[in-house]
């Protein structure tokens, strides 16, 4: 049985959720292009040397596009996610065809890639349903990213289309704050202040 906070994530998923869905293509591909833009004038991002990137849906903000780029750079080491037995493992990559089309219908690591200790991630960039400004994350609701981000002191960015960006969200203890929220309209400046000591470069 759901409590009334639980009760208020579901219904907020489903509003944003709608929202997404109707976004339209073309100002989608604009705010894409914009939240890319932020991303990389951030300094913490340019010298972050381990980055653990989601992999995008077609409803949330593209990583799909960095990812190659930055593989193709070769200036950083890019590490994604997998579920394995109700959690999140990380894993590096080398080459987009290092992933493959997992049970959700999204790409993921194909088996053999090296795993990586999430000690030695400087940065994650991760998805969300909605965030506040407070920089509380909502998830999808199976608390993956929640239980992963409690085990690391690294830096945390959020992406985001600004419409999913809310006054306020519901919030319970196991939940994780983020250090950014970054949409197409900017780079959030009401965050709680970064601690530089948990950077690592």
């Amino acid at each position: 049985m759901i409590n009334k906070i639980q009760q208020e994530k579901e219904n907020l998923r489903k509003d944003i959720q709608m929202k997404r869905v109707r976004f339209n293509s073309v100002k989608k591909q604009r705010a894409h292009e914009r939240i890319q833009k932020h991303l990389y004038s951030l300094d913490l991002f340019q010298k972050s040397k381990m980055i653990c990137f989601y992999i995008s849906t077609k409803e949330e903000v593209d990583t799909k596009e960095i990812i190659i780029k930055e593989l193709f750079l070769n200036e950083r080491e890019i590490v994604v996610p997998k579920i394995h037995k109700g959690s999140l493992k990380l894993y590096k990559i080398n080459k987009w065809i290092d992933l493959e089309i997992g049970k959700y219908g999204i790409e993921e690591p194909k088996k053999g890639m090296l795993e990586v200790d999430i000690e030695k991630i400087d940065l994650f960039i991760v998805p969300g349903v909605a965030f506040d400004k407070n920089c509380v994350r909502l998830g999808h609701g199976g608390g993956y990213y929640d239980k992963l981000l409690q085990k690391t002191r690294a830096m945390k960015i959020g992406l985001g289309y600004y419409f999913q960006i809310l006054p306020k969200i519901p919030y319970e203890e196991h939940d994780e704050r983020l250090d950014y929220i970054i949409s197409e309209r900017g780079i959030s400046k009401w965050c709680s202040k970064v601690n530089i000591s948990r950077i690592r470069f």
